[in-house]
């Protein structure tokens, strides 16, 4: 079972698809994870139904630590993935590889993400380092923005950003994800805001296409910052995989590096 978006991108990426037997409703890639039995919430564990499904493993991410006494308890299984540096990452992908008997395959996958690395460092334009501030979490179903999480320290999006050229404006923040307001980014003045969203949704409650339109994600930061006099970039993200530290980090990075290598 995954209780990890990220650790069911890897366990497809191994071809272990087939032994996944519960996921969680943010788990929507690829597309055949979305034929999974939703058995867990993201944020909190059903232990009930972890052993009633009576599974061999539970795959956890680090915001799942917490709850490893309670399996510890009652003797369910698990692995928890981490995500915070390219390490991590990989580090994932090779564990679970070794528990699924996918060593090999799991080795061509890490592998092929460094070279892929060591080739857009290599395109990276030299020149000043921009400064960027990535908002991950934001209510897109308003008009105005008056706050967002934006990534902080000791997070993964740092390092590649430092891979790219550019630099998190908010890396020695005292949080990994604090909570920003428009008037904090103002002080803070960026280069580039990287807007990182997921995909549309279906909900009534939100307005589908029109909250992810481009030129209106743009207009909509445009009028939240009100001060005429700073002028800071807007490059929206779409894409559930700009959240999902895992194996399609280098798509995230061939993003990054095109918005800073372009003005």
């Amino acid at each position: 079972m995954s209780l990890s978006p990220v650790a069911t991108e890897i366990l497809f990426a191994l071809d272990e698809g087939e032994h996944v037997v519960g996921v969680t409703k943010f788990c929507d890639y690829p597309k055949e994870a979305l034929t999974k039995p939703v058995l867990c919430d993201f944020a909190e564990i059903n232990y009930e139904t972890i052993l009633q499904a009576k599974v061999d493993l539970v795959v956890l991410q680090d915001m799942h630590q917490q709850a490893t006494e309670d399996l510890d308890a009652l003797g369910i299984k698990y692995v928890v993935v981490r995500q915070n540096c390219i390490k991590d990452i990989l580090d994932g992908i090779l564990t679970l590889g070794c528990i699924c008997n996918k060593e090999k395959r799991a080795k061509a996958i890490v592998d092929k993400i460094q070279r892929e690395i060591v080739t857009i460092k290599k395109k990276v334009h030299k020149g000043k380092t921009k400064s960027v501030l990535l908002c991950v979490s934001r209510d897109v179903n308003e008009e105005t923005i008056y706050n967002f999480y934006a990534a902080g320290s000791n997070v993964f999006y740092n390092e590649l950003l430092e891979i790219v050229g550019g630099k998190n404006a908010l890396c020695e923040a005292p949080v990994q994800y604090p909570l920003m307001t428009i008037d904090a980014l103002m002080a803070l003045k960026p280069d580039v805001v990287f807007d990182l969203l997921g995909e549309v949704k279906t909900e009534k409650k939100f307005n589908n296409q029109a909250m992810f339109n481009l030129e209106h994600i743009k207009k909509i930061w445009g009028k939240s910052m009100i001060n005429n006099n700073i002028n800071i970039r807007i490059v929206p993200f779409l894409g559930t995989k700009f959240l999902r530290p895992g194996p399609r980090i280098v798509e995230i990075l061939r993003a990054m590096n095109q918005a800073l290598g372009s003005n």
